[in-house]
Protein backbone atom coordinates (compact mmCIF):
# COMPACT_ATOMS: atom_id res chain seq x y z
CA UNK A 1 0.00 0.00 0.00
CA UNK A 2 1.53 3.49 -0.81
CA UNK A 3 1.38 6.45 1.51
CA UNK A 4 -1.41 7.66 -0.13
CA UNK A 5 -3.47 4.36 -0.17
CA UNK A 6 -2.68 4.59 3.40
CA UNK A 7 -4.13 7.99 4.21
CA UNK A 8 -7.05 7.52 1.88
CA UNK A 9 -7.84 4.27 3.89
CA UNK A 10 -7.70 6.44 7.16
CA UNK A 11 -10.11 9.17 6.16
CA UNK A 12 -12.53 6.21 4.70
CA UNK A 13 -12.22 4.43 8.81
CA UNK A 14 -13.66 8.33 9.74
CA UNK A 15 -15.93 7.93 7.26
CA UNK A 16 -17.64 4.52 8.29
CA UNK A 17 -16.36 4.70 12.00
CA UNK A 18 -14.72 2.29 11.68
CA UNK A 19 -12.00 2.23 14.52
CA UNK A 20 -10.12 -0.75 13.73
CA UNK A 21 -9.52 0.56 10.68
CA UNK A 22 -8.25 3.59 11.62
CA UNK A 23 -6.33 2.10 14.45
CA UNK A 24 -4.48 -0.58 12.28
CA UNK A 25 -2.20 1.95 10.50
CA UNK A 26 -1.34 3.73 13.28
CA UNK A 27 2.42 3.27 15.33
CA UNK A 28 2.40 2.58 18.98
CA UNK A 29 4.45 6.18 19.32
CA UNK A 30 1.98 8.25 16.42
CA UNK A 31 2.01 11.89 17.55
CA UNK A 32 -1.26 13.64 16.10
CA UNK A 33 -1.41 17.73 16.74
CA UNK A 34 -4.73 18.97 16.66
CA UNK A 35 -4.75 23.16 15.61
CA UNK A 36 -4.08 25.45 18.13
CA UNK A 37 -7.49 27.03 19.04
CA UNK A 38 -9.36 23.82 18.36
CA UNK A 39 -11.33 22.75 20.90
CA UNK A 40 -9.41 19.64 21.28
CA UNK A 41 -5.81 21.23 20.78
CA UNK A 42 -2.47 19.75 21.52
CA UNK A 43 -0.21 16.98 20.62
CA UNK A 44 -1.27 13.35 21.82
CA UNK A 45 1.29 10.67 21.75
CA UNK A 46 -0.10 6.96 21.25
CA UNK A 47 -3.19 5.72 19.63
CA UNK A 48 -4.83 5.54 23.10
CA UNK A 49 -4.45 9.09 23.79
CA UNK A 50 -5.68 10.12 20.04
CA UNK A 51 -8.97 7.87 20.85
CA UNK A 52 -9.42 9.41 24.29
CA UNK A 53 -7.84 13.10 23.68
CA UNK A 54 -10.03 13.37 20.07
CA UNK A 55 -11.62 10.78 18.88
CA UNK A 56 -14.41 9.94 21.66
CA UNK A 57 -14.75 13.77 22.24
CA UNK A 58 -15.73 13.99 18.76
CA UNK A 59 -18.09 11.09 19.05
CA UNK A 60 -19.93 12.17 22.38
CA UNK A 61 -19.89 16.03 21.70
CA UNK A 62 -20.80 17.00 18.73
CA UNK A 63 -23.61 15.26 15.96
CA UNK A 64 -22.70 14.54 12.52
CA UNK A 65 -19.17 15.21 12.73
CA UNK A 66 -17.36 14.39 9.66
CA UNK A 67 -14.15 15.60 8.45
CA UNK A 68 -14.54 15.02 4.77
CA UNK A 69 -11.20 15.39 2.44
CA UNK A 70 -11.93 16.40 -1.08
CA UNK A 71 -8.33 16.05 -2.39
CA UNK A 72 -5.00 14.72 -1.34
CA UNK A 73 -1.55 16.07 -2.67
CA UNK A 74 1.42 13.54 -2.23
CA UNK A 75 4.83 14.19 -2.75
CA UNK A 76 7.65 11.50 -1.92
CA UNK A 77 6.36 10.18 1.39
CA UNK A 78 4.66 12.89 2.60
CA UNK A 79 0.28 13.42 1.87
CA UNK A 80 -1.51 16.40 2.72
CA UNK A 81 -5.43 16.37 2.68
CA UNK A 82 -6.92 18.93 2.00
CA UNK A 83 -11.04 18.90 2.81
CA UNK A 84 -14.15 19.89 5.02
CA UNK A 85 -14.38 19.85 8.63
CA UNK A 86 -18.13 20.06 9.59
CA UNK A 87 -20.89 19.21 12.33
CA UNK A 88 -22.83 20.48 15.13
CA UNK A 89 -21.78 21.16 18.84
CA UNK A 90 -24.37 19.41 21.13
CA UNK A 91 -23.51 21.62 23.98
CA UNK A 92 -24.38 24.95 22.00
CA UNK A 93 -26.05 23.83 19.28
CA UNK A 94 -24.58 25.22 16.62
CA UNK A 95 -23.03 24.24 13.28
CA UNK A 96 -20.11 24.81 11.23
CA UNK A 97 -18.50 23.44 8.42
CA UNK A 98 -14.66 24.90 7.84
CA UNK A 99 -11.67 23.72 5.07
CA UNK A 100 -9.32 22.13 6.94
CA UNK A 101 -5.49 20.78 5.63
CA UNK A 102 -4.11 17.33 7.12
CA UNK A 103 -0.49 17.46 6.59
CA UNK A 104 0.84 13.63 6.97
CA UNK A 105 4.42 13.12 6.92
CA UNK A 106 6.30 9.94 5.79
CA UNK A 107 10.08 8.56 5.39
CA UNK A 108 8.85 5.34 3.01
CA UNK A 109 8.68 3.09 5.36
CA UNK A 110 7.91 -0.25 4.59
CA UNK A 111 4.87 -0.66 7.23
CA UNK A 112 3.37 2.34 6.23
CA UNK A 113 2.23 2.61 10.43
CA UNK A 114 1.27 6.60 10.59
CA UNK A 115 3.58 8.38 12.43
CA UNK A 116 2.67 12.34 12.30
CA UNK A 117 -0.68 13.99 11.54
CA UNK A 118 -0.88 17.99 12.06
CA UNK A 119 -4.12 19.29 11.63
CA UNK A 120 -5.23 22.58 10.58
CA UNK A 121 -8.35 24.93 9.91
CA UNK A 122 -10.08 24.95 13.17
CA UNK A 123 -11.46 28.61 13.30
CA UNK A 124 -15.29 27.60 12.74
CA UNK A 125 -15.39 24.71 15.03
CA UNK A 126 -13.50 26.63 17.63
CA UNK A 127 -16.83 29.17 17.25
CA UNK A 128 -19.36 26.28 16.98
CA UNK A 129 -17.67 24.68 20.79
CA UNK A 130 -17.60 28.29 22.50
CA UNK A 131 -13.70 28.82 22.55
CA UNK A 132 -13.04 32.18 22.64
CA UNK A 133 -12.53 33.63 19.31
CA UNK A 134 -9.18 35.20 20.46
CA UNK A 135 -7.72 32.23 20.78
CA UNK A 136 -4.64 31.71 18.34
CA UNK A 137 -5.38 29.47 14.85
CA UNK A 138 -3.20 28.12 12.51
CA UNK A 139 -2.24 29.97 9.23
CA UNK A 140 -1.71 27.30 7.19
CA UNK A 141 -0.37 23.52 6.83
CA UNK A 142 3.49 23.85 7.57
CA UNK A 143 5.45 20.23 8.47
CA UNK A 144 6.32 20.69 12.06
CA UNK A 145 8.29 18.06 12.95
CA UNK A 146 10.69 15.40 11.21
CA UNK A 147 8.22 12.42 12.67
CA UNK A 148 7.98 9.49 10.28
CA UNK A 149 5.41 6.30 9.48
Amino acid sequence: MTNLQTIQALYAGFATGDMPAILANMADDIQWTEAEGYPYAGTYQGPQAIVDGVFIKLATEWDGYQAMPERYVSEGDDVVALGHYSGTYKAAGKSFRAPFCACLEGAGRQDRALRAVHGHGARAARAAAGVSAAAPRAQNCQRKSSATW
